[in-house]
């Protein structure tokens, strides 16, 4: 589609269109939210305990819960479960100014706001990730689909602090969060006029414990009976805990060891940012020019190398560059293995399948946390950027185990149509 005799790409699709700008603004809600909750904490207690309290509240969920999460996610109407989703986070978002309103407000309560609206939040992702968005695009489309959400998503990392700064600033932290509340009926009036109900083919009622734990165990199998979901699962799990402390150790280097002020750092993490989202318009461009499963392998490839330019003890501007070419060439990974998820998890197991995988690749950022923590306390953050390196040198040596270099997205479905309607699901299908 063309607007003005330009090529509008995926923003051709009328749909997408108004679910990406959607999905932005309720984006930078939640920006503002994870701004507000921890300054919140911070200026009630002064205490560290109290905030490592508050992370490990929203991180339990995706450890503990999804796994029972993504079982039930397979049997619901997954447009249900987006309204349910949306309705929740609107709620609990909004419980907080209420119970500080009527002074009923305490740190445990909003432990449990936290721990139950990573839950909904989830819920949400699950089915507009693998169901919702799969319907939206053709298949073919999926990659600069991807690309587009990623890009979006970085975006409002770099707008949403700015936004929410600047909104407790003038309301103060518990006032900030109804900005949040008021950003999910976006994306809830959007899924409510959407006519998306692919076909549940599960009673709920006649789940028990021992089919329960058996749904879970389905999910895990799925995952490990595919070579490549294996693989990338094994990968993509040694791949966080190379890098998911990085912004940890980037912090301490540039603030204890070379003693730079706020604005240096902050100017450093902004060109982070602004690299994810360089390399989220990348990602389609690339993927033309090469099978995604070669572009995985160049890319994690890069990401060696990008390890390895910060681990040099030289100067600020290798750090900085190896920053660069580690924030594109991990994106990029990102982008690609997820369409890969799009393409191998069939749609009756997108909730259990789903929910083991990302169940496997939490785990890994609070070890990522110790391991490279405990390696910068001892011998500083370079010996920890090289333990980075090696890490992502093992993930790229597994690679090859799934053949992934020859993985393409086959072009059988290229004459889908645009947007299908409710009744021809053959959009939200995937190659088994």
């Amino acid at each position: 589609m063309k607007f003005m005799g330009i090529d509008m790409g995926i923003f051709g699709n009328k749909r997408f269109a108004v679910y990406y700008f959607c999905s932005m603004f309720s984006a930078i809600g939640t920006q503002v939210s994870n701004l507000a909750i921890p300054w919140l904490v911070m200026k009630d207690t002064q205490s560290i305990k109290m905030m490592s309290l508050t992370w490990i509240s929203e991180i339990l969920p995706l450890v503990i819960v999804s796994p029972f999460l993504g079982v039930f996610i397979d049997r619901w109407n997954k447009k249900r479960v987006l309204l349910f989703s949306d309705l929740s986070r609107i709620i609990l978002v909004t419980a907080i100014p209420v119970f500080s309103l009527v002074h009923l407000f305490s740190l445990w309560i909003l432990f449990t706001v936290v721990f139950l609206l990573s839950i909904a939040s989830q819920s949400f992702s699950l089915v507009s990730d693998f169901a919702l968005l799969p319907f939206l695009v053709r298949k073919h489309e999926l990659t600069q689909a991807n690309s587009a959400m990623s890009s979006m998503s970085s975006l409002s990392s770099l707008l949403g602090p700015a936004v929410g700064g600047a909104v407790i600033s003038f309301l103060g932290p518990v006032n900030a969060l109804l900005i949040d509340s008021l950003t999910y009926f976006s994306t809830l009036l959007l899924v409510l006029f959407l006519p998306f109900s692919p076909q549940i083919s599960k009673n709920l009622y006649q789940l028990t414990i021992g089919m329960l734990l058996g749904e879970i165990k389905t999910g895990l199998a799925l995952i490990y009976r595919s070579k490549i979901l294996r693989v990338l699962s094994l990968v993509s799990c040694i791949g966080n805990l190379a890098v998911g402390a990085r912004v940890t150790i980037l912090t301490y280097h540039f603030g204890v060891e070379l003693h730079l002020d706020s604005k240096v750092v902050g100017i450093t993490y902004a060109i982070m940012g602004a690299s994810t989202v360089l390399s989220s318009f990348i990602a389609t461009f690339l993927s033309r020019k090469i099978t995604i499963g070669r572009a995985i392998t160049l890319n994690m490839i890069g990401a060696v190398v990008g390890m390895g330019l910060m681990a040099l003890p030289s100067s600020l501007h290798s750090m900085i560059l190896g920053l660069i070419v580690v924030s594109m060439t991990i994106n990029l990974t990102n982008i690609y293995t997820f369409t890969i998820r799009q393409f191998e998890i069939p749609m009756e197991f997108i909730g259990r399948a789903n929910s083991v995988y990302r169940m496997v690749l939490s785990a890994s950022y609070p070890l990522s946390a110790v391991i490279l923590g405990g390696v910068t306390s001892s011998y500083g953050s370079h010996a920890a950027f090289l333990v980075s390196a090696v890490l992502l040198s093992i993930a790229v040596l597994l690679l090859p185990l799934s053949n992934i270099g020859s993985y393409k997205i086959k072009d059988d479905h290229i004459d889908l149509p645009a947007t299908p309607s409710p009744e021809d699901d053959s959009s939200v299908k995937y190659t088994p």
